[in-house]
């Protein structure tokens, strides 16, 4: 089982937003949302894990984003919107599972909660995954500043 008195207070909790609220609002705003907070998430991740590459990785892959929507509505280029569509989902898996590095890296070495995530939940929903890890790990924390975290409805190895 994880040690909870060496999960360290002193790193930034990581962001509360409900996965559902990220899903809803990336819909509304056509991913762009997601995009940005994969960044905000990564710009997180830079904070607790300082030579992680994540928050560049999603930073390129947003600007390439941006780019293929300029390239596609505002200056018709058709092949070179589409060429920039194709690099900005592959930097985005890339930086996916960079992200999924990191945060296993951070939540089994420097925190040991004992975090698990998938490869293909990791692959097919990235953002909204981690989400959802991300959430029940700040409720922990906050539950367990207070004094009254229960192990077993945080963990995710025991």
């Amino acid at each position: 089982m994880s040690d909870l008195n060496a999960i360290d207070a002193g790193y930034p909790p990581p962001p509360r937003m409900h996965w559902a609220v990220l899903l809803v609002l990336s819909i509304v705003t056509i991913g762009v949302f997601a995009s940005l907070w994969a960044v905000f998430v990564a710009y997180w991740l830079q904070k607790v894990r300082p030579k992680s590459v994540t928050f560049a990785l999603f930073g390129i892959a947003a600007l390439l984003a941006l780019s293929q929507l300029v390239f596609q509505y505002l200056v018709p280029q058709q092949n070179l919107s589409e060429w920039l569509g194709l690099f900005g989902v592959i930097v985005w898996i890339i930086a996916a599972f960079s992200m999924r590095r990191d945060l296993l890296k951070h939540y089994n070495e420097d925190e040991p909660i004992g975090l698990s995530l998938g490869i293909w939940m990791t692959l097919f929903f990235s953002i909204y995954y981690f989400q959802y890890h991300l959430r029940e790990i700040a409720l922990f924390k906050k539950e367990q500043a207070l004094g009254g975290a229960q192990p077993s409805r945080y963990l995710f190895r025991q």
